[in-house]
C-alpha cells in the first residue's frame, strides 16, 4: 500500500531541495474513515450471538450501524451477553461458528505487523485489528488502527527484545495463543 501511495502521489511533492532527505521515500501513515461492517454481516452477528428475545430490537437499533468487529484470535471463549455491536469482540470460537478463516486472519495480522515492525519501524503498541467495511460495497476488510501509543524502535537486538516483545504481549487478545486450538 505504501508503494502504491508513493507511486500515485510522489509527483505532487516538491522537487529537490537543499535537504536530500526530503526527496526520499519513507514510512508514512494513511488516514481513512473506517466504514462499518455491512448490513448482512451485522445481521449475522446479531442473529448468531444475541439472545433470541433481543434480536428484533438489536436489528432495529440504529446504534448498531456503527459496528467495528475486534478480531480476538487470542481469546477462545466468547462473551455470551451482548447489548450492542459497537466494538464487538469476536473471539476464536465465534469465528469458527461463523465459518470465518481464522488462519487467514492470523496471516493478515502477521503481515500487517511485519510491515509496521520491519518497514515502518514502529512497535505497534496498543494497535488494534478490526473487521470493518471496505470501499467495495458489501465486503469486509481487516483494518489495523489506533497507533497513538506506537513508538519507533531501532532494529538492534536490545530494542527488538525490549520494545517489540512488550508491545506484542500488551496486544495479547488479538494474537493467536497456542492454547487456543
Amino acid at each position: 500500500m505504501i508503494f502504491v501511495w508513493w507511486s500515485n502521489n510522489e509527483a505532487q511533492l516538491p522537487f529537490k531541495s537543499e535537504y536530500e532527505s526530503d526527496n526520499q521515500r519513507s514510512p508514512m501513515f494513511s488516514l481513512d474513515c473506517i466504514p462499518p461492517i455491512p448490513t448482512p454481516a451485522r445481521t449475522a452477528l446479531i442473529e448468531a450471538f444475541f439472545d433470541d428475545e433481543d434480536v428484533e430490537d438489536a436489528l432495529a437499533d440504529d446504534s448498531n450501524d456503527a459496528c467495528l468487529t475486534r478480531v480476538y484470535l487470542g481469546q477462545r471463549e466468547p462473551n455470551r451477553f451482548y447489548d450492542g455491536l459497537l466494538n464487538f469482540e469476536l473471539r476464536l470460537e465465534q469465528m469458527r461458528e461463523l465459518g470465518l478463516d481464522a488462519h487467514d486472519l492470523a496471516r493478515q495480522i502477521a503481515l500487517g505487523l511485519a510491515i509496521a515492525h520491519w518497514h515502518a519501524q514502529i512497535d505497534c503498541r496498543d494497535t488494534e485489528f478490526v473487521l470493518a467495511g471496505a470501499e467495495e460495497e458489501g465486503t469486509t476488510h481487516l483494518w489495523m488502527l489506533d497507533f497513538d501509543k506506537a513508538r519507533s524502535f531501532e532494529q538492534d537486538d536490545r530494542d527488538v527484545i525490549d520494545k517489540l516483545k512488550a508491545a506484542t504481549m500488551g496486544n495479547d487478545p488479538y494474537f493467536p495463543d497456542s492454547s487456543c486450538r
